[in-house]
């Protein structure tokens, strides 16, 4: 096939080649087979930004290699009569480049001739392919990690024709942000003929995504304001692994997604992300909640607040304060309508945030009860006129606060784990999270979980919660489901009895209702 038109390439017989070609004994292009028909069109597209998005073994790395080939085939002859082509490929570390995308790599082009770099540092493979007419193109192409380094500092120094990402999700915003601008640098305009120009950008490759990454904001496809400077862009879905039309798999055993989802099904979330290639929560370590089901306990939507219902809260207090606002239906579905996390700040601007909220979301609605950390009522000097945390947040608000029956974690936890497990009617979940939480959904599904800290006798290790930035909102969760349904029902289900009912007898049913 003709090399000016994107098409693969064969490479000619040549017998001058030097030790960083490739000839057709090494290497033929035409051997190469696209996975399916998303691949294929992802690997045509010309977009200045382009994603392929799919599931385990579906051949993105792979085609996001051969993307890069296809490019470099395409550029335009320098005026000494040489093609030149360079790309960057990132990772997040580069333990797992070299698990994931060096080894892709190198099973079509090994590491015997032009590779150098590697263990820890950038790694760099030059090649010199030769296509059916003769006409030679300098391959350049380097593998490194942004780890823990400044990304504009990382990137400053680099003059690249394309960047790849290869595993975008696992990267942050400001990689994309600053390989925009080093793309299309090389080769330089003076080597070039008048008039010459050629494609140039980023690509990159994903399993589905977490619902709050910065790719999901992004509007492929559209020339708004935030990507309108950027041209064309692109963002390419695979089928899922069980779907009709999955890709790649004349090349995978028969029946891989079948038995891969089987041995996984004690993890839906990891079956969902990774097989199906559904969008979803990703877990890492032991989660406090295993029960949790993001399918199950969580909207899709942002709910309403019921005009009708009276809103209550649980308060996390201390440097980093948190609450959460729910709802209890009439059939006694707790309905988590709102979460605060403003960060770092004293109870009076606590107080006075979450007041506008009720001001502005919630005018009109009834107020119900307060929890909080029973330790919030301490710290003040009650005969200076001081007053504690629980007063000041109380004045801004007008809610009334009352401490949580315990503040016992393993207590508290389980007034969660209860609401998650109970089902009204066999069909409903106890306890249901709007799409406006999405701090204490990725708390539960991954964020807030165990892990191992030396004993308080120091003679062992035991497994407590992490303290990060979603402990405080799911504080403020245990301390509203505890106080809703008291110790003592909490302590007794421990005991094996059947899950008590939440008391809602201030709550009259009203059969027109409706929270929609």
């Amino acid at each position: 096939m003709a090399e000016s038109d994107g098409s693969f390439v064969t490479f000619a017989d040549r017998e001058d080649l030097s030790e960083h070609e490739v000839g057709p004994e090494r290497f033929d292009l035409t051997t190469y087979r696209h996975p399916g028909p998303v691949a294929q069109a992802f690997f045509e597209d010309r977009s200045f930004l382009s994603f392929i998005q799919g599931p385990y073994g579906s051949a993105k790395t792979t085609t996001c290699f051969f993307k890069l080939v296809a490019r470099a085939m395409r550029m335009p002859v320098c005026k000494d009569g040489v093609r030149r082509y360079r790309a960057l490929v990132l990772r997040d570390t580069y333990r797992r480049m070299e698990r994931t995308a060096i080894r892709s790599w190198v099973k079509w082009f090994p590491k015997d001739k032009g590779w150098s770099g590697g263990q820890d540092r950038p790694s760099r493979h030059q090649l010199t392919l030769v296509d059916l007419d003769g006409v030679r193109t300098d391959f350049d192409i380097e593998f490194a990690a942004v780890g823990d380094s400044d990304v504009e500092d990382f990137m400053g120094g680099y003059e690249v024709t394309d960047i790849y990402l290869n595993e975008a999700n696992l990267q942050p915003e400001d990689v994309l942000t600053y390989a925009l601008g080093r793309c299309g640098r090389f080769p330089s305009m003076k080597d070039l003929p008048a008039g010459a120009s050629f494609d140039y950008g980023v690509i990159g490759d994903l399993n589905a995504p977490e619902p709050d990454s910065w790719l999901m904001r992004l509007k492929f496809g559209e020339l708004d304001d935030q990507i309108a400077e950027l041209g064309r862009s692109a963002y390419f879905l695979q089928p899922g692994g069980r779907e009709p039309g999955a890709e790649n798999l004349h090349n995978l055993p028969e029946n891989y997604y079948t038995r891969l989802a089987a041995a996984n099904a004690h993890q839906p979330w990891w079956v969902a992300r990774m097989i199906d290639n559904k969008s979803g929560y990703s877990r890492h370590g032991k989660p406090v909640y295993e029960v949790y089901n993001d399918n199950l306990h969580a909207s899709r939507d942002v709910l309403p607040i019921a005009r009708n219902l009276p809103l209550h809260f649980g308060f996390d207090a201390g440097l980093h304060p948190s609450a959460v606002a729910g709802q209890e239906t009439p059939d006694g579905q707790m309905r988590i309508v709102a979460e605060f996390l403003p960060g770092h700040m004293g109870p009076t601007r606590f107080g006075e945030a979450l007041a506008r909220w009720l001001d502005t979301e919630a005018r009109g609605v009834p107020i119900g009860e307060g929890w909080v950390d029973p330790t919030a009522y301490n710290g003040a000097d009650a005969e200076g006129g001081e007053l504690n945390w629980v007063q000041i947040v109380e004045r801004a608000t007008g809610i009334r606060m009352q401490p949580a029956p315990s503040n016992e974690p393993g207590i508290r936890q389980d007034a969660v784990s209860q609401m998650l497990v109970h089902m009204i009617d066999g069909r409903l979940p106890g306890l249901f999270v709007s799409a406006a939480c999405p701090d204490l959904r990725k708390g539960f599904a991954s964020h807030y979980r165990f892990v191992k800290v030396r004993s308080d006798l120091g003679d062992g290790y035991a497994f407590r919660p992490q303290k990060n930035e979603w402990s405080h909102v799911h504080d403020a969760l245990q301390y509203l489901c505890l106080g809703r349904r008291g110790k003592e029902a909490v302590i007794g289900n421990r005991t094996g009895s059947r899950l008590p009912d939440v008391s809602h007898a201030s709550v009259v049913a009203n059969t027109d209702f409706s929270v929609f």
